[in-house]
């Protein structure tokens, strides 16, 4: 059997992504917070489990490392989802409430 993986696949410019310089498509991550991650539902998990953090520190199977603004990520997601024609992820949508709260 496989074992389940995540893989960057687009990494949107102007996003923290982008500008962090080291999540690329073909990436692979392993983990975020230090939390292991291979599903989208692990992923999900750790990020909520973030949400009173300042930064989402994510790690790729190769040992590189982003660190990503919690704040900026809730703050570009209007802007990036209306410039690249995509609805918000309720993930986000959560995280702005969150903060807000």
């Amino acid at each position: 059997q496989h074992t389940p993986a995540l893989v960057i696949t687009h990494v949107l410019p102007n996003s923290q992504a982008s500008r962090a310089r080291v999540l690329r498509p073909g990436e692979i991550i392993a983990a975020v917070n230090n939390e292991k991650v291979q599903t989208l539902a692990d992923l999900r998990k750790a990020i909520l489990q973030s949400k009173n953090k300042e930064f989402l520190t994510i790690r790729t199977d190769n040992n590189l490392y982003g660190v990503l603004s919690v704040d900026r990520i809730v703050k570009d997601e209007p802007m990036l989802s209306a410039q690249y024609f995509y609805k918000s992820s309720p993930l986000i949508e959560q995280l702005r409430e969150e903060k807000r709260g």
